[in-house]
């Protein structure tokens, strides 16, 4: 190194020319901030350690990633400083220990929204409205959120929860077949009532059609409630349509009772021996008809 003792010329230049010697000699490389850069830049949104890991890794590794984009953007950062922070940088990217998301159990569930065990349960096909929609919409909420490729385990998990929820909250009860099988016992009362077996030929077939798909409905052990009432709803709709009349017998009750004097008319005792068996046979008949309807009646 060169001592200058006096200012003078000579002096002034051999100070020069061991500056510019020893400028030549320095080994100094542009400082490479390249892995700095690219570990910087990496996307943690995609990168389940980071998305899963504990929060205070996360916050642990935003902070080196913040460092690190401060030496990147200094002017004059040494590689020393770039080497440093990429360092710290990489050890907190180390250190996330978010595990990859498990989406299987959630999965399972959406699956499960489309089984039989699920739709041919009453607790869903007989649930209220509200109920099923809220299902419905939980499922495809989840539907969505298994689609979505860097999901957290913190929503998987919400998510799970939620389906569970509104699948545990279907309220639907067994369906109540009481009233629409009384219906379809009363039919041999009916038949035997003058409401129906005096009915038009129309009206009698309709309500025999009517408990003919009763009769299918009730044999179906998955029937729908709504479907139930509605059907029994329609029968006693039908029933009360029925437009049969009692039966009118007073012209008959007074045949017969004119039969009791018979043997005062001529045209009986006169009438040959075929014709008075006859009218005999079709009196007693009548008899017979007018105490059945009589015992029927009660």
């Amino acid at each position: 190194m060169v001592k200058i003792t006096i200012l003078s010329q000579e002096s002034i230049n051999e100070l020069i020319k061991f500056t510019l010697e020893s400028k030549g000699d320095l080994t100094g490389r542009p400082t490479d901030k390249a892995e700095l850069q690219k570990l910087a830049s990496e996307n943690k949104e995609e990168n389940s350690k980071y998305y899963n890991a504990d929060a205070d890794k996360k916050a642990a590794y935003d902070k080196e990633v913040e460092a690190a984009k401060q030496v990147l953007a200094k002017e004059n950062a040494t590689q020393k400083e770039t080497d440093a922070a990429k360092a710290k940088l990489q050890a907190a990217k180390d250190a996330l220990n978010g595990a990859q998301t498990d989406k299987s159990k959630l999965q399972k569930l959406v699956e499960l929204s489309n089984s039989d065990e699920v739709t041919k349960d009453p607790k869903y096909y007989n649930a209220s409205k509200d109920a099923l929609l809220n299902y419905y919409n939980a499922v495809k909420k989840a539907e969505e959120t298994l689609a979505k490729p860097n999901a957290t385990q913190t929503e998987i998990d919400k998510m799970k929860e939620e389906v569970e929820a509104a699948k545990n909250a279907l309220d639907g009860q067994p369906t109540n077949y009481e009233e629409l099988n009384k219906l379809i016992a009363a039919q041999n009362t009916m038949h035997n009532d003058p409401k129906y077996f005096n009915a038009s030929e129309a009206a009698k077939k309709e309500y025999d059609d009517a408990i003919e798909e009763a009769k299918k409905l009730a044999s179906n052990p998955e029937a729908y409630q709504k479907n139930v009432d509605e059907t029994v709803k329609n029968l006693k709709e039908i029933i009360e349509d029925l437009d049969g009349k009692a039966t009118d017998k007073d012209a008959l009750q007074k045949l017969v009772d004119e039969s009791n004097s018979k043997n005062t008319n001529y045209k009986y005792y006169n009438a040959s021996g075929g014709e008075f068996i006859a009218y005999d046979e079709a009196v007693e008949e009548a008899k017979a008809v007018l105490a059945k309807s009589k015992s029927n009646t009660g």
